[in-house]
């Protein structure tokens, strides 16, 4: 779970969100209460307490719908309904809208705050626990060198102030807590939109003009403020006459800003934040000036040498271009606006364990990165490009190099779901599977529906029907254990 869910919420809602992600992070039907004790580090009585308190919680949420799970007192454990979907964020907001320190993040970035006893009345509760809220972001944006005022504004880096709200809409999926002035700030921010939108050559799907409307509403109330850049801020620069969204913006900025060389940095850091939001495709490295693509051709430099170190294996021309593609927007929010510290976290174990081979390789290649990077300042940042590279590498990664793992599929009674199985299995995605017709000295794992010529040194499974996503999950994990092991051997 994304890490700035630890202070902003209160801490009985923080739980119940972990608890109900952790629920379905599992593809087990039945999780026993000591699972979840040693899994959370969670007394018995925790896990109750939250449980019964998420239960009531999901209730008033989807009164109409079955219980996406309850306890079974015989078993002593939670029973999951895994056909029972909630989405996440309905609860994630409702904790969110309750918390003080969330709105209060809001209307920092505003400037809106009059005093404290005046948002005290307007989110109804008392000036002490505002206050409390107010050391607590204060306490936690010190860690990014910024800090509040006595007059509630946020006092630092321009860059890093706003870089920590883009990583909120980043990171945080669905309504942001923008606390805007009004229909007429509303209203320009829809035309700015509009304009920039006509620059965009891919569709935008709803999801994502919502998403570029509020990377463009924190920009404009920043401005709006009197809150510019200042040149240490954006030590990059565009080509001149190649992109054409870095003209329009540029339009922008000189209507909107008296000063011709704030009018410049500010264009070309909004320009840049749009690419790095990675709702904007077209973007390539040639749009930058030299000093930039500099930067990024060295990280591609970087894996290609990681990618051959790892696998002994080259990138073909066709990898190296989806390679480009795919990991453009996550480099330029990591040179230009690293910003996720309080934000996100990297929750790798159930990755791991499903991409043993591929989370190895993403750890491997952030590893060389930090040896070999010349901007030692950012080394910090590494980790947060570890999912950003498992998911890419996991897509263009030629499953060739990974080990062969052979299934025998020996069913007798139902072809139909031996072919079935056949084409789920051949569409994992990052392992390498042979599917084989008889039993053999280099057979893996045998799947049958009758056990009659099981070779008990083998792993099988005997599925009589389809396998439940438990039992299939099991599969896959024995599946990862070889691929992993083959690995390791060779």
């Amino acid at each position: 779970m994304e890490k700035i869910f630890a202070w902003v919420l209160e801490r009985k809602d923080y739980e119940k969100l972990q608890l109900n992600d952790y629920f379905y992070s599992r593809p087990e039907i039945i999780v026993p209460i000591k699972t979840i004790m040693r899994d959370l580090a969670w007394s018995r009585y925790r896990v109750l307490t939250t449980y019964e308190l998420l239960v009531a919680d999901l209730a008033k949420l989807q009164s109409k719908q079955q219980r996406p799970f309850y306890y079974d007192d015989e078993l002593k454990a939670i029973i999951v309904n895994h056909n029972v979907i909630l989405e996440r964020y309905i609860l994630q907001k409702k904790y969110l809208d309750k918390s003080i320190v969330w709105q209060y993040l809001g209307e920092l970035l505003a400037e809106q705050i009059v005093s404290l006893e005046d948002f005290a009345k307007r989110y109804l509760t008392s000036v002490p626990v505002v206050r409390a809220a107010k050391q607590l972001v204060d306490q936690h944006l010190a860690d990014l060198d910024l800090h509040i005022s006595k007059d509630n504004r946020l006092i630092g880096s321009e860059n890093t102030i706003r870089s920590f709200y883009f990583g909120i809409v980043r990171i945080i999926k669905g309504p942001l807590m923008l606390a805007t002035p009004g229909q007429q700030f509303d209203s320009i921010v829809d035309e700015l939109f509009a304009r920039l939108e006509k620059r965009i050559n891919n569709p935008l799907r709803q999801t994502n003009i919502l998403k570029l409307k509020l990377i463009i509403s924190i920009w404009f109330l920043r401005i709006q403020k009197g809150n510019f850049l200042q040149d240490r801020d954006v030590d990059y620069t565009f080509a001149s006459g190649v992109d054409s969204l870095y003209q329009t913006v540029a339009e922008i900025t000189g209507e909107l800003i008296a000063n011709q060389h704030i009018q410049l940095l500010e264009a070309r850091y909004l320009t840049a934040a749009l690419y790095a939001s990675g709702v904007v495709s077209d973007g390539k490295i040639d749009i930058f000036d030299s000093a930039a693509q500099s930067k990024l051709l060295a990280l591609r430099s970087i894996l290609q040498e990681s990618y051959h170190d790892f696998f002994k294996a080259d990138f073909t021309l066709k990898q190296l271009m989806t390679l480009d593609e795919m990991i453009f927007a996550a480099h330029l929010r990591f040179l230009f606006f690293p910003y996720a510290r309080l934000i996100s976290d990297n929750e790798e174990g159930s990755i791991i364990k499903a991409l043993p081979i591929q989370s190895a390789f993403a750890r491997y290649a952030i590893n060389q990165i930090t040896v070999l990077s010349e901007d030692k300042a950012v080394s910090s940042y590494l980790p947060l490009l570890f999912n950003d590279y498992l998911v890419t590498f996991t897509y263009i990664i030629d499953e060739k190099v990974l080990p062969v793992v052979k299934i025998v599929l020996d069913f007798t009674d139902n072809q139909a779901m031996a072919r079935l199985l056949r084409k789920q299995i051949l569409n994992i995605q990052g392992l390498n599977i042979e599917i084989e017709e008889f039993l053999n000295e280099t057979t893996d794992i045998y799947v049958s529906d009758q056990m009659l010529t099981w070779d008990k040194a083998i792993p099988a499974f005997l599925w009589a029907s389809l396998p439940s996503d438990y039992a299939f999950s099991r599969f896959l994990n024995q599946v990862v254990t070889i691929t992993k092991d083959k690995f390791i051997a060779e």
